[in-house]
């Protein structure tokens, strides 16, 4: 028998080095799940927040608040003709 505790635990472990390399595989595949599921959600989310922007300009139910620039110019007048270029596009 072995006098020190890892050399205790590696007597009993060194039969199953199948079932210590699954474990420290999972345990590596579940700690990235852990760490990059908040940034996928993020992604999945962004995605579906744009498609749905992109279906209000194509059906123009997209409405904007008017208001003056530094020129004088009315925004919302800028802001059709940048719709009217993505119905074009789209």
């Amino acid at each position: 028998m072995p006098n020190s505790l890892p050399a205790f635990i590696w007597f009993f472990l060194k039969k199953h080095k199948t079932a210590q390399i699954l474990i420290l595989a999972i345990t590596i595949v579940a700690s990235l799940e852990i760490s990059f599921a908040p940034y996928i959600l993020k992604l999945i989310i962004d995605t579906a927040n744009r498609l749905q922007l992109q279906k209000r300009l194509k059906t123009g139910l997209v409405v904007s608040k008017c208001y003056v620039d530094h020129e004088g110019r009315n925004s919302l007048t800028k802001f059709a003709v940048i719709v009217r270029q993505f119905q074009l596009i789209g």
